[in-house]
């Protein structure tokens, strides 16, 4: 998404890695080291798998078939938390990266 947008009057090679940082770094901002204080596990036994990621991924961008603002990175963000806290036999880190990559690709990957 941040490929396809612009900022006015700047050009996208200096706006675009500016607002990937910040779009990466917001995990680490609102996401504390205590996961349980945002959504308490779900109890899901074993790791976070790629095939959980996948089906996840498929589901949030089927929610936004009909078009995706800016605004809707919060709500995945929100989302992708939650999903990653719900695996209680992965770290902290583990989770972290794990909404990281998630958000990036659900950011990277919609097209608005």
């Amino acid at each position: 998404m941040i490929d396809e947008t612009d900022a006015p009057y700047l050009p996208d090679f200096i706006t675009d890695p500016i607002f990937k940082i910040l779009a990466e770094a917001f995990i680490n901002i609102i996401m504390p080291d205590s996961i349980d204080k945002i959504a308490p596990p779900k109890n899901v036994e074993g790791e976070i798998t790629l095939d959980d990621i996948e089906e996840f991924v498929k589901e949030i961008k089927e929610n936004f078939e009909d078009g995706f603002q800016l605004h809707d990175i919060t709500n995945i963000t929100c989302q992708t938390l939650q999903f990653a806290c719900g695996f209680i036999n992965t770290t902290t880190d583990e989770k972290k990266q794990t909404a990281k990559d998630i958000v990036n690709e659900l950011i990277e990957s919609i097209s608005i």
